[in-house]
């Protein structure tokens, strides 16, 4: 699980996400309303939603582009919940909380790396 969160405003421009992500090597940012979670801004978002529709970064604002309602899955489920989630949803990252609060993100290419450190059975 990745425990750096990058959270922004939904009043904030997609240009600013942008930037954020870019400095932080990341793919997506988690949109707030009153510093809670309500969705998340992915790099796809900028490129199919802002970029391809040929319209200012810097005047579209998150709560435009985001995806929302966010989904989340609790710290105290099992991974197998969050793949299921992820499949079914086709979501490439989900916010963990605990007791409802933002704990970190799970992504495909972290649950994807974990399995190979795994130890594997014989």
């Amino acid at each position: 699980m990745e425990k750096e969160l990058l959270m922004m405003d939904n009043n904030r421009s997609v240009w600013d996400a942008a930037k954020l992500m870019q400095e932080h090597r990341s793919g997506s940012v988690f949109v707030t309303q009153d510093e809670r979670p309500i969705g998340i801004v992915t790099e796809r978002d900028v490129l199919y939603k802002v970029v391809a529709e040929d319209l200012p970064p810097a005047h579209v604002l998150l709560r435009k582009v985001m995806s929302s309602p966010l989904v989340t899955i609790s710290e105290e489920e099992p991974v197998a919940k969050a793949i299921e989630l992820m499949n079914k949803g086709g979501f490439r990252r989900l916010l963990v909380t605990r007791n409802g609060k933002a704990l970190g993100c799970v992504t495909q290419f972290g649950l994807a790396a974990a399995s190979l450190k795994e130890p594997q059975a014989n």
